[in-house]
């Protein structure tokens, strides 16, 4: 028979074992982007306008942890383009990594279109935008080589619209972060 000692006793105990084996929940590292890691191009290919190139590395992944989700942090710009007299005023705004190392021509057939990230952006000034790249990421963090870096604009023609991205308006003198959260990985590769 168990008593309510022994019970109180083997749920403290079971307590004390998990919590020292596992890393801390919720931890989370941030990646500043800063000037030197955003570089602005303006396309001669009037179907994409400016975009964006974002090269940087990736932090180790905590012992024991994988990553849980991944946003990419700004301020942006948000202008409608006028097409025929019809006036887009929510632009989508799309990210993609590339496949391969940036060599300064824009070619679609060196985007990951399976981990395309988009979202529609309403026209204005300093729009905060947090986008999910969890997928995008986490490619990365499993094969290290995939880590070409990312592009960002309106670049498919979807929705056209013309994008500037803020600087000064984020901490520690970046242009964009990037926070990657992490949870303890129970998965048979996790314990390994």
């Amino acid at each position: 028979m168990v008593t309510k000692g022994t019970l109180l006793m083997l749920v403290c105990f079971s307590i004390v074992w998990l919590s020292s084996a596992q890393p801390a929940v919720g931890q989370e590292q941030t990646i500043v982007l800063t000037v030197n890691d955003v570089t602005s191009h303006a396309s001669e290919d009037v179907a994409y306008g400016a975009y964006y190139t974002l090269a940087f590395d990736l932090p180790t992944v905590p012992e024991g942890a994988r990553l849980e989700h991944a946003v990419l942090e700004f301020y942006v710009d948000v202008a409608a383009k006028t097409r025929d007299q019809y006036v887009n005023d929510t632009p989508i705004l799309e990210v993609y990594a590339f496949t391969s190392t940036f060599d300064g021509d824009l070619n679609p057939a060196e985007w990951d279109t399976n981990s395309t990230v988009t979202q529609p952006l309403l026209w204005g000034e300093e729009k905060h935008v947090v986008m999910d790249v969890t997928a995008i990421i986490r490619s990365f963090l499993d094969n290290p080589n995939r880590n070409h870096g990312l592009v960002i604009g309106s670049l498919t023609g979807m929705r056209e619209g013309d994008f500037s991205v803020r600087t000064g308006r984020m901490p520690e003198g970046g242009v964009m972060r990037i926070h990657l959260y992490f949870e303890p990985d129970f998965s048979p590769r996790g314990r390994e």
